[in-house]
């Protein structure tokens, strides 16, 4: 879970790194464009989500079901 959100905060610091100085960080490139840099920063927050999605799905937590026997039903007619 920690490696997750290590990289959906990666993604979003890298995201204002790009805004800011986009040379710096898309510095093997030679024409830099923040577009790439968008780009990159969404694939690893998208990256970090389904890590974090992983995650969830593995803990497979048990949720209490419903008996048909529990459920409450009116047995009088209502009228106006």
């Amino acid at each position: 879970m920690g490696t997750a959100f290590n990289l959906m905060f990666l993604g979003i610091i890298y995201f204002i790194f790009v805004l800011v100085k986009p040379k710096m960080a898309l510095f093997w490139m030679k024409k830099p464009d923040k577009l790439w840099g968008i780009a990159i920063s969404a694939a690893l927050f998208m990256g970090g989500m389904v890590l974090y999605g992983e995650y969830l799905q593995s803990q497979k937590i048990d949720t209490p079901t419903v008996q048909a026997d529990e459920i409450p039903t009116v047995t009088e007619k209502v009228t106006k």
